[in-house]
């Protein structure tokens, strides 16, 4: 898929754009000066902002891509994936002066993760990279910004930038990885310029100290969260809350939009029609979920699950539905 210059967006993801070195398995790591051996080494394309990015474009929004990477064969690797992809990439720099940023991930035989991260031009990224006007002409609804806590330059200038992109009629969305200086303070600065809050539950906690999903969501709105709450929780899917409300059956692209209520057949629709309908979004459905983590927990088991009741299995979505750009726009009040 090839992306034309200029064309209009929906969606710009903006923040980390990481090479990923992936070695797997890893079952233990070689003694000094030894060498070990693992079934496969591969370069892959990471860094929150950049899979986002690619995995609203499966979703079939128009997005596009902000960062920086480096002058360096990595850099070409991640910009020509994102072309590949269908990411708009004008908006990613490639910084002469610092390297492109990468990671060294090990893979258990368990799946389990460890990682070796440079910062790299990811450390460089600033406000100042970000053509909120442009973006805005050009047709952007949604400032998505992923990573968080390792983007040290833009950090301090994130509530300023997200001010001026509220001002611009764009929604804001804004993601985070662990603080691994544990103090969990710099965020909170951003939280009342953000719309959309799309922490891990782990991360939420460090934030808040808080423990239940409900008690941290709402005290993530107390710290100024505008519209909605999505708190990642691995094998159990997602919790979504709005503003003062669980949303019982809803869906939810991550960047796309706050929240899709009460989610089903056309009023009117014969049984016949529905099930074309569902059998016709079924396999996107299930790209869906693997983008969004799962989705929003029935309120009722997650109450269960927070009080240590036992009571059904993993936390899962029940859509019927996936919502399109049309539906998005409307949602956001930016389309009929």
């Amino acid at each position: 898929m090839t992306v034309q210059a200029g064309r209009n967006l929906e969606i710009v993801c903006a923040g980390i754009i990481i090479a990923d070195c992936v070695a797997r398995p890893v079952e233990r790591w070689p003694e000094r000066g030894q060498l070990g051996l693992v079934k496969e080494i591969s370069l892959q394309l990471g860094g929150s902002a950049a899979n986002t990015g690619a995995q609203l474009v499966r979703l079939g929004h128009r997005v596009g891509v902000a960062g920086r990477v480096g002058q360096d064969s990595f850099g070409e690797f991640m910009v020509n994936e994102l072309t590949r992809l269908g990411v708009d990439v004008q908006g990613v720099k490639r910084d002469a002066d610092h390297p492109s940023s990468a990671t060294i991930v090990q893979v258990d035989a368990d799946g389990e993760r460890t990682f070796l991260h440079s910062l790299g031009a990811d450390a460089a990224v600033c406000a100042g990279d970000f053509a909120l006007e442009d973006w805005q002409a050009r047709g952007a609804q949604v400032l998505h910004v992923a990573g968080f806590h390792i983007l040290p330059g833009l950090e301090p200038q994130l509530p300023e930038l997200f001010a001026r992109a509220s001002a611009l009629g764009l929604t804001t969305s804004l993601d985070c990885v662990w603080d691994a200086s544990g103090q969990w303070q710099a965020i909170r600065a951003a939280l009342p310029h953000t719309d959309l809050f799309c922490p891990s539950l782990a991360e939420a906690r460090g934030i808040t100290g808080k423990d239940a999903p409900e008690q941290v969501a709402d005290a993530l709105f107390a710290l100024g969260v505008r519209q909605a709450v999505a708190l990642k929780m691995g094998k159990h899917g997602s919790y979504v809350q709005a503003r003062g409300q669980l949303q019982e059956d809803a869906h939810f692209v991550v960047v796309a939009r706050f929240l899709r209520a009460g989610a089903g057949a056309a009023p009117g629709a014969d049984g016949r029609a529905q099930r074309r309908r569902r059998g016709r979004h079924r396999g996107r459905r299930r790209l869906y979920r693997r983008v969004s983590g799962g989705v929003p927990a029935r309120p009722a088991l997650a109450r269960r699950r927070a009080a240590g009741q036992r009571g059904g299995g993993p936390v899962r979505q029940r859509g019927r539905r996936l919502p399109g750009p049309e539906h998005v726009r409307r949602h956001l009040g930016t389309g009929p």
